[in-house]
């Protein structure tokens, strides 16, 4: 039998991928403070998006398939749940670890909170 799908699995398909910017940020009128930047495969970050709706995670799935999305500071722990959720039940580690930069930026809003957000765009 082919494998003809196996390079969905390899970290390496997804290099030349236009990049989505994951950002997270202080409320802008905190300038002395610089963002935590990441990039996400577009076709990785539509995969996210596609789980979180097959699963009805309410604010995953509201990432965006154009344009750009904002999560509150508030909104962080939830979407930290989320992505736990998903580090559980999916065992597609090119995904996971596409995402663990995210988990991270949450991790660290959450340890010092301030008026984080975490913004998620598209090109």
């Amino acid at each position: 039998m082919q494998r003809a799908y196996d390079n969905r699995l390899i970290g390496d398909t997804y290099r030349h991928d236009i990049q989505c910017e994951v950002r997270l940020q202080h409320d802008p009128r905190d300038e002395g403070r610089d963002p935590m930047v990441g990039s996400i495969s577009e076709r990785l970050l539509g995969r996210l998006r596609h789980l979180a709706l097959a699963y009805e995670l309410p604010l995953l799935a509201r990432l965006p398939g154009d344009g750009s999305i904002a999560y509150r500071e508030i909104q962080l722990g939830s979407v930290e749940d989320e992505l736990a959720f998903l580090f559980d039940v999916v065992s597609d580690q090119v995904l996971l670890e596409a995402i663990a930069p995210m988990r991270e930026m949450i991790r660290r809003a959450k340890h010092a909170p301030g008026g984080w957000s975490l913004m998620v765009e598209m090109p």
